[in-house]
């Protein structure tokens, strides 16, 4: 067995026991490291998942704003509130211009269109952005 870390020889190794099957014995087996993660699984869109967490959101978003309209006291939690809801309106347009959100891609961009509003974001600079690596 090799070392799982080649340029430290002085590190042990990572044993795990597993049976095994023939002869029915304890052995020691050297754990290869794990294989790099490629790309990894979209999710399937469900529609009542997304009508779901847009509720979530923007119930935060309307108890943030009201927080905020209320009094002093309650600003610094309204303006939190609401700043989460803003940034779970960003990750939903994002999901949305990739086609995970909703099943269809009419609505993805209808809701994507929606959701990046309150941000004065457009689904087109979300799409051409460079960081957000969306094919």
């Amino acid at each position: 067995p090799t070392h799982l870390w080649p340029h430290a020889s002085g590190c042990p190794r990572l044993l795990r026991r597993s049976f095994s099957k023939a002869a029915g014995t304890m052995a020691d087996v050297a754990t290869a490291p794990s294989p790099t993660l490629g790309k990894l699984p979209e999710a399937s869109p469900s529609a009542s998942k997304a009508v779901w967490t847009m509720t979530k959101l923007s119930a935060a978003y309307a108890l943030g704003l009201g927080l905020i309209n209320n009094s002093a006291i309650s600003l610094p939690f309204g303006a939190m509130i609401a700043g989460i809801a803003l940034s779970g309106f960003f990750v939903v347009g994002v999901d949305c211009v990739r086609g995970s959100f909703l099943p269809a891609k009419a609505l993805n961009d209808f809701v994507g269109f929606l959701v990046l509003l309150p941000l004065l974001r457009s689904v087109s600079s979300v799409r051409e952005s460079p960081k957000l690596s969306v094919h």
